[in-house]
């Protein structure tokens, strides 16, 4: 996905979404917290020290998001990482 794209607001089953640009900070800080390769327990205190960081604000979700259904789960995909080739 290109910049050009994850800066621009999508319709996506009726709900206008944020741009998803406002989530780069967060991604980028998780996935170095990845790729440091440590032990489970390690990985998670610094996967948990950039969500504490990064963490969005609630407009990230527009108000209609935010509202949910009294009727079932509601769950909004805010992103998706690239595809990337795997070991086997």
């Amino acid at each position: 996905m290109s910049k050009t794209q994850l800066d621009m607001s999508v319709s996506f089953n009726g709900f206008s979404t944020r741009p998803a640009r406002r989530l780069t900070d967060l991604t980028d800080a998780v996935r170095g917290a990845v790729a440091v390769h440590t032990d489970w327990a390690t990985t998670a205190r610094l996967v948990t020290e950039q969500l504490r960081t990064h963490l969005p604000a609630p407009d990230l979700l527009t108000a209609e998001q935010r509202l949910g259904s009294p009727e079932s789960y509601v769950g909004h995909t805010l992103y998706v990482e690239p595809s990337t080739p795997t070991s086997t």
